[in-house]
């Protein structure tokens, strides 16, 4: 297979997939498999996949590999913002973006001033509702900082072996996250429904425990699923949440405990291979891998989440469809259900030769509309999420004040 040669550590596009070694402590029916980022800092925001047979885990872990080295590489046209001007396109700056509020952005320590300070370039996307040509800031769309904003930007990045199937990928991401993002800085409780009993049992067999909560947002046709918990390790519980939107609820519960199983996986590894001394207060989660273990290191704290403070078991919050439609089919109800919504959405292809050469597509998706996730802790995303909440869940009250200060689990 094509991806699978794309990762050689000499001459590939990716480093060298590594499986990981399990211990009693994890599942027996998962395999994760990892590619490492660097030589200096090889499982330092490395790419991983997980799967229920090691080859889908592998090529899952090439696969990111490969949309983030393709959206890190790649060479689109760019436009100054007078340039793009001339060309009478739309034109999203900055400012039109889910990013900080004005309050934040006057304080005195403020570090993305860089942001709205420094002239940016634009990239063109095109739109998922009428296919026309936008301009939207590059740091948005390429994951290389060529204008040192600091922003992480890895939502709504894709692959797959056809560019429609990455898109659909891409824009599902964006609604998982957005989801994600709503509940949790809003301070919501979740809606808990039952976690398959298989699921449920092969977690108990290792003494450990998982919940599934539905955070469908309203506009969202297909179901976000998030599945968190612990098991222990050496004594010690790993903590993870993993969250998923799919075309059908079966799917996106699976793929939810994939990703929850590999954030517990991870937990319980990475002191093995990072520093984590760093870390003695919420204020100090910067990355994504520190949100990845806060809750094992600080075990304490995951009780008394907003999330968990409703635990009664209820049936799903929608009628969600039980057979996978096609790629098509599912493109076109989320290009109806955004516009139901007002929720705009572009997309540009990234893939680059390489990616087409390993036999897949990667695409990104952006939205103005839907909340981003963030990694510096003391500088979350705020812009319009409060506001957000009453479009998303207007049955669903906030248990604390907003924003929720506790760092999100996902890493």
């Amino acid at each position: 297979m094509l991806l699978e040669r794309a990762a050689d550590n000499r001459h590939g596009v990716t480093f060298e997939t590594q499986m990981a070694v399990k211990s009693q402590s994890d599942l027996k029916s998962l395999y994760h498999a990892g590619v490492p980022s660097s030589v200096l800092a090889p499982w330092e925001s490395a790419s991983g996949g997980v799967s229920r047979n090691q080859q889908s885990a592998r090529l899952a872990a090439i696969g990111e590999s490969i949309e983030r080295y393709s959206a890190a590489t790649v060479q689109l046209p760019t436009f100054s913002f007078e340039s793009a001007r001339e060309h009478g396109a739309n034109i999203l700056d900055f400012s039109q973006w889910p990013l900080f509020t004005d309050d934040q952005r006057v304080s005195e320590h403020f570090p993305f001033g860089a942001i709205y300070d420094k002239p940016t370039t634009y990239v063109q996307v095109r739109s998922l509702a009428d296919d026309r040509l936008v301009f939207v800031p590059q740091p948005l769309v390429v994951l290389r900082d060529d204008f040192e904003t600091g922003l992480p930007t890895s939502s709504g990045l894709a692959a797959a072996p056809h560019a429609r199937a990455a898109l659909l990928s891409a824009l599902l991401e964006l609604v998982e996250r957005d989801a994600l993002m709503v509940t949790w800085l809003n301070g919501l409780a979740g809606h808990r429904i039952a976690l398959p009993e298989t699921y449920a049992d092969e977690v108990a067999s290792l003494n450990g425990i998982a919940y599934a909560f539905d955070i469908t947002p309203v506009y969202s046709p297909y179901p976000v699923i998030a599945v968190c918990g612990q098991i222990k390790k050496d004594g010690r519980p790993r903590f993870s949440l993993g969250v998923a939107c799919k075309t059908t609820l079966a799917e996106a519960t699976e793929k939810a405990y994939h990703e929850w199983h590999q954030g517990v996986f991870f937990a319980g590894i990475f002191s093995e291979h990072a520093d984590t001394d760093h870390i003695a207060t919420a204020v100090d989660v910067n990355t994504f891998d520190d949100h990845a273990v806060y809750y094992s290191l600080f075990p304490d704290q995951w009780d008394s989440l907003p999330l968990l403070q409703d635990m009664r078991i209820k049936k799903p919050r929608y009628d969600y469809p039980t057979k996978k439609p096609t790629v098509q089919n599912a493109l076109k109800t989320l290009k109806i259900a955004f516009k139901r919504a007002a929720i705009r959405s572009y997309y540009v292809d990234v893939s680059g030769v390489d990616a087409f050469q390993s036999g897949v597509r990667v695409i990104r998706a952006v939205s103005p509309d839907l909340a981003m996730i963030f990694a510096h802790q003391s500088w979350p995303l705020l812009k319009h999420v409060d506001t957000f909440r009453k479009s998303r869940y207007p049955k669903n009250k906030p248990l604390v004040a907003f924003p929720n200060h506790m760092p999100h689990p996902l890493g």
